[in-house]
């Protein structure tokens, strides 16, 4: 009996004592707007790229040959550490909702305004019930040449803007996502 008294006495003092803070375990010392990326605590630079999606279905052979092709380069090309992030957002319709409920308020036509109430309730249950998947690349460097040289190389080869298979991301977003990965209740604006 006076083991298992000492040893609930050993467990409740572990269990009071928390040693770590989230400053701790998050290895991100701070975010260089001059370089665009962030600094962390072992002096090594990381940054995050958008990767846009594209519509496979619609898409010709050749033009899905030719962004396979151009994978094929980065990963034989790219040296460093690299890393795809995957992430899940709701859906936000509010704008369009918005939109909607004024045309609705300012109508007169009765078929008009039923149509306009059907475009409504399918965007209100778009934002209840559906999510947008986005996918990232996070990038590594062990000095600020590095991260430049891999930044460079992704762009170069994959491209980059609305048409191309990679696009910038500004710093907000970017401190968004990390705070996203780190708390998985958080939600992105």
């Amino acid at each position: 009996m006076k083991k298992t008294k000492t040893t609930n006495k050993n467990n409740k003092a572990n269990k009071t004592h928390v040693s770590d803070t989230v400053k701790d375990i998050i290895d991100i010392y701070f975010y260089d707007d001059k370089l665009k990326c962030f600094i962390k605590k072992d002096k090594t630079y990381m940054d995050i790229i958008q990767i846009n999606t594209k519509d496979l279905v619609s898409a010709s052979n050749d033009d899905i040959e030719y962004d396979i092709m151009r994978y094929i380069k980065l990963y034989k090309m790219y040296a460093d550490d690299i890393k795809i992030v995957a992430m899940n957002f709701p859906c936000r319709t509010g704008k369009q909702q918005e939109y909607f409920r004024h045309k609705i308020q300012n109508t007169s036509n009765e078929i008009y305004k039923k149509f306009l109430q059907r475009s409504l309730d399918e965007l209100v249950w778009i934002e209840k019930n559906d999510m947008v998947r986005e996918y990232y690349y996070m990038i590594f460097g062990k000095k600020e040449s590095d991260i430049k040289k891999n930044r460079d190389l992704m762009f170069n080869v994959l491209g980059k803007g609305r048409n191309e298979l990679l696009s910038e991301i500004d710093k907000n977003k970017k401190i968004q996502i990390l705070e996203r990965m780190n708390n998985k209740c958080f939600l992105l604006n």
